[in-house]
Formats: structure tokens, sequence, C-alpha cells
């Protein structure tokens, strides 16, 4: 009996371990970092209330079929108020090489490309990375 419920936990363990990383390489992890440094730059500027934004589900993806430099994609939920002071609602946003998407862009569904497509290559929430670029372009847009 002991046998065969350490049989089953060696099964076990090869599945789960991949789940922690597909990977992704120093170069790429570089690239989705400096992503996110951009990607809070421009939802700082870009947003009407930015002191009403918060940040949830930013992670890692790798897109297989994109354009070298693109392979490494950010993904996470932005929400902030609008022009009448309401709140949005989280809505999908995504960094890819040196682009900025949220919701609707370009004709496709951003969460389409983020979730559906791709699973995410690292198990860390990078909301608090993207909270801390975001407040340092905010703080750097007073200070001129």
């Amino acid at each position: 009996m002991k046998l065969v419920i350490l049989g089953l936990m060696a099964l076990l363990v090869p599945v789960e371990a991949p789940a922690q990383s597909a990977g992704i390489t120093p170069e790429e992890r570089a690239q989705a970092e400096a992503s996110i440094q951009r990607a809070g730059q421009y939802l700082a500027q870009t947003m009407r209330d930015p002191s009403s934004a918060s940040f949830r589900n930013v992670f890692l993806y790798k897109r297989v079929n994109a354009k070298p430099g693109m392979q490494v994609t950010v993904c996470g939920e932005v929400n902030a108020r609008n022009g009448y002071g309401g709140l949005t609602g989280y809505q999908m946003f995504m960094i890819s090489g040196e682009r900025v998407y949220v919701g609707t862009s370009l004709g496709f569904q951003v969460s389409y490309l983020c979730q559906n497509n791709n699973p995410a290559i690292d198990t860390h929430d990078y909301s608090s990375e993207l909270r801390a670029s975001f407040d340092a372009a905010l703080i750097g847009a007073a200070g001129k």
C-alpha cells in the first residue's frame, strides 16, 4: 500500500513542476520588467484620474507565434474613474514590445490574447511592480 501511494505521489510531482516556469530566459524577464516600467508610465500619462487607478492580476505570458522581442507579454487588469467620475470596472491590458493595449484595441479583445491563448509563465503577480512604476511616473509628472 505504501508503495502504491509513493508511486502516485511520484507521478504527481512532474505534472505540477512546469506550472512554475515555462522556459523564460533572463533576457525575456528583463524585457518584461522593462515593459512593466513603460506600462506604468503610459497608464499614468493617459488616465483621466490616475489617482483612482488600481491594478490586479499582472502576469507574464509567452506568446509562441509572436515576432522576436514580443514573445513575452505582460497582461493584467486596471480599474479607474472615467470622465463622469464613475469607475470603469476592471479592464484587461496587454504590454507587447513597445505598445500598451487596454480593453478593445485595434479590433481585438486583449483578454483573448492574454488569457485564452497562452498560459502564464510565472506565478508571480507583478501588480505591485506596476503600481510602483505608475506612482513614480505620477511623482515625476507632478515635479515638472
